[in-house]
């Protein structure tokens, strides 16, 4: 789905928008929120289980890099259009990030 998202808003040129919410820009932060809570734990499954350390970096530079991606999203998308994203996009890409980030976490309590 998250594919689907981003293939969608690099095709689409015209901007779809229902009231005030920027549906392109919501499937494009969902997906990268996926793909890369996905890959950050496919990082931590790789490393040392018996370092916690090394567990906890790892966690925390995933948190970080979604929070980077997350912040320059939505800059480049308000660079990028030229139109004011409005506060409820932002704070429903958000609620997104605190999502996946609620489950990248409950995925490494898990191992």
């Amino acid at each position: 789905m998250g594919g689907l998202a981003i293939i969608n808003l690099l095709v689409s040129q015209e901007s779809i928008t229902v009231g005030k919410l920027k549906i392109p820009f919501l499937m494009t932060v969902n997906g990268m929120l996926l793909l890369m809570s996905v890959v950050n734990y496919l990082r931590f499954i790789k490393s040392d289980s018996n370092n916690p350390n090394a567990m906890v970096r790892s966690v925390m530079i995933g948190t970080l890099l979604k929070l980077m991606v997350f912040a320059g999203s939505a800059l480049a998308y308000a660079t990028q259009v030229k139109t004011p994203l409005g506060m409820i996009n932002l704070i429903i890409a958000m609620a997104f990030y605190m999502i996946f980030t609620w489950l990248e976490i409950k995925w490494v309590i898990r191992k």
